[in-house]
């Protein structure tokens, strides 16, 4: 059975820009969004919807704060705030 933590593992190494697609296994709860998956501001967003389709769930505007959002942890965080709900 797949984990919320895998799940978004695999979102956030699915869009990374780095070259070359790291492991999913590679990224955990503090790997840095921007400076180690090279997130910029429009990856961001892409990340958001992607995980929203992921998990058939809708952020609220609030919660995209992108300088909330600075690692992988934080990403957790937000998703499980959502399934809970």
């Amino acid at each position: 059975m797949e984990t919320t933590k895998t799940a978004v593992n695999e979102v956030a190494a699915s869009l990374s820009i780095l070259d070359g697609q790291p492991e999913t296994t590679a990224i955990g709860e503090g790997t840095s969004l921007r400076d180690e998956l090279g997130f910029d501001s429009l990856k961001m967003v892409e990340l958001m919807v992607a995980l929203e389709e992921r998990f058939a769930i809708r952020f609220e505007e609030s919660d995209l704060d992108p300088q909330a959002l600075d690692t992988v942890g934080d990403l957790y965080v937000l998703v499980d705030k959502y399934l809970a709900g």
